[in-house]
């Protein structure tokens, strides 16, 4: 099969209720066959306002008015045939669930506790999983109380991972993690985004571990 070089773009607005995000899905494949589920946006492109171009898209599509607070890095992902897939994320004011037009088969909203039970698109999954990891940190004021001693060495131990790594992670997902290390939340919730940002940028935590093991075997 020959490959694709191609290059869509996508806007993802992330609208969300009480800690679950909406994902709609419409009858792409005919025969009443419903697709996967999908953020509500679509393909765009990458030229001019990415946020009045997502309200319009929205206001035509859905008939609804979003407010946006928060945006994260653009996600990259690769189909089958090899054309890459970039999905920019917007994250909306928490709102009510939406009407939606005769054509969307169905709607729902999405929490951490049935990510893994709806059949997601694979791009749309990945951000998913990211947005429910980073929204604690969105919503958090910066760090005032340091973490316990044992939290805090594991935290150097990232960051001492994202040096090794530097030149393998863009400078804007460097920023976005540490952004949620920098907030006033939980060990688990830096830990979170940490794995997800190494998975994001197809790195192992692992040849870290094995580049600080041989480090310190050549300091003895």
């Amino acid at each position: 099969m020959k490959l694709s070089n191609e290059t869509h773009y996508y806007i993802a607005v992330l609208i969300h209720s009480a800690g679950r995000f909406l994902l709609c899905r419409k009858n792409d494949f005919g025969k009443g066959i419903p697709g996967p589920y999908h953020f509500p946006g679509g393909e765009f492109t990458p030229e001019g306002n990415l946020e009045e171009k997502a309200k319009k898209l929205i206001k035509v599509k859905y008939g609804a008015d979003v407010r946006f607070t928060h945006k994260l890095t653009p996600v990259l992902g690769i189909r089958p045939d090899g054309a890459r897939e970039v999905m920019y994320p917007l994250i909306c004011e928490e709102i009510t669930p939406l009407r939606f037009p005769a054509e969307t088969v169905g709607h729902l909203f999405v929490g951490r506790d049935r990510i893994d039970e709806v059949a997601i698109d694979a791009l749309d999954h990945f951000v998913l999983r990211k947005a429910i990891a980073y929204m604690p940190a969105l919503r958090a004021p910066q760090r005032s109380e340091p973490l316990i001693v044992s939290e805090a060495l594991k935290v150097a131990s990232m960051d001492d991972a994202l040096a090794y790594f530097e030149n393998r992670i863009p400078q804007e997902k460097r920023n976005e993690f540490l952004y949620a290390e920098r907030r006033q939340v939980p060990y688990s919730v830096i830990s979170e985004c940490f794995f997800l940002l190494l998975e994001e940028n197809r790195l192992s935590y692992r040849e870290y571990l094995e580049f600080t093991r041989i480090r310190k075997a050549k300091a003895l």
